[in-house]
């Protein structure tokens, strides 16, 4: 009799423990991406993209063309604020713990971006590890638009940098590092996201918007400084040994070719010239598939254009950032402290005139993985 008593109360207990769960989440507004904007009147705009349960018992996906996700926005003289306002506009606690994203829009280049950022860095309701991106245009209208996708937006904006990264072209920021690289006074990228509409003449209508990452905003002295391309944005990766790995299409006398090159092996060291400025050595390792060769070209022949196709993209890289203003988006400081520490530590207030004048020494080793050999 006591087992069958102990058999219903713990039966009990789980069966409350359910509707207790499914009510507080009916209680509590879930944001999984957050976009920001600025206004010249000093307000924040901020669009809350958010899964609304459609009843207790729903299991279903979160999927915006199930209706179960939807944008709000609200406005504050802070971020702060403007959460505050969604909590009191919607009767709901607000809970940014799963949020995937945060989207920087219109109006945000004209501020310090530790600025804006410090009150997700204060936040222990956020995930540090969540993606940081930037779009030309409001943020606004990507955080709410209408996509005839099966999953949630959040989740799609995410894979669009990440589709970029396998590509060689952008490199994901997460807050954390974001929030590091400021500390330190390192510059930086930031991926770009931008809206196409149906309607347009170069775009496929394949859904009634499309979001795309094709370029970067350049971090520098704490504030947005430009745009970057996806060639020059690669470039900076390749120089910095944090691309895995790059596709490309070259041109060998007409024919185009397409490969992928996967580094296996990326060493970079740093030494000091007798002029008294750094040289950065950059030796890349890695296997070269060829994806697509229709006019037959000869391995040695893809192996050297593709080579040359990385230094230019190098080239391109350094010309963007230390190149053209001493913007050290290449991590020069933080090879300098690691190889180089006493010269750190004496030139670390002309950092901008260091990276300026540090040469870069790469050698580059590709393996067809076609030939079997190197």
């Amino acid at each position: 009799m006591r087992r069958g008593i102990i058999a219903l109360i713990t039966a009990a207990a789980v069966l409350l423990s359910g509707c207790s769960e499914a009510s507080d989440l009916r209680r509590r507004l879930v944001v999984h991406a957050i976009g920001i904007d600025y206004s010249e009147d000093g307000l924040y705009t901020v669009s809350w993209q958010v899964f609304n349960p459609q009843s207790v018992e729903d299991t279903a996906p979160i999927d915006a063309s199930s209706g179960n996700v939807s944008t709000i926005v609200t406005k504050g003289e802070t971020i702060s604020e403007a959460r505050t306002r969604l909590s009191l506009h919607t009767g709901k606690r607000v809970f940014t713990g799963n949020a995937e994203l945060i989207l920087l829009g219109g109006g945000i280049e004209r501020l310090e971006l530790s600025r804006v950022l410090n009150y997700f860095w204060d936040n222990n309701d956020i995930y540090m590890g969540i993606n940081l991106a930037w779009t030309r245009g409001e943020a606004k209208s990507i955080v709410s638009a209408s996509l005839e996708h099966g999953t949630a937006m959040a989740e799609l904006l995410c894979e669009a940098i990440g589709s970029s990264y396998e590509a060689g072209s952008l490199t994901p920021l997460r807050l954390i590092e974001a929030y590091n690289r400021l500390e330190m006074g390192e510059g930086f990228l930031i991926p770009c996201l931008s809206l196409k509409t149906g309607d347009e003449e170069d775009s496929e209508p394949v859904s009634p918007e499309t979001v795309t990452a094709s370029e970067c905003v350049l971090i520098s002295e704490g504030r947005a400084s430009g745009y970057v391309t996806a060639e020059e944005a690669s470039g900076i990766a390749l120089l910095k040994g944090g691309l895995s790995s790059k596709s490309m299409t070259i041109d060998l006398g007409g024919d185009r070719v397409s490969v992928i090159i996967n580094f296996n092996g990326v060493k970079r060291s740093a030494v000091i010239e007798e002029s008294g400025w750094p040289v950065v050595r950059l030796a890349l390792n890695g296997r070269l598939s060829v994806t697509d060769n229709p006019g037959g070209r000869d391995s040695g022949e893809i192996t050297e254009g593709v080579r040359e196709e990385l230094f230019r993209l190098a080239a391109l890289g350094y010309d963007r950032t230390a190149g053209l203003d001493g913007c050290d988006a290449l991590d020069i400081a933080r090879l300098l402290r690691s190889c180089e520490s006493g010269y750190y530590y004496e030139n670390r207030d002309v950092l901008p005139a260091v990276a300026m004048n540090t040469a870069f020494e790469m050698t580059i080793s590709l393996w067809d993985s076609s030939q079997g050999g190197k």
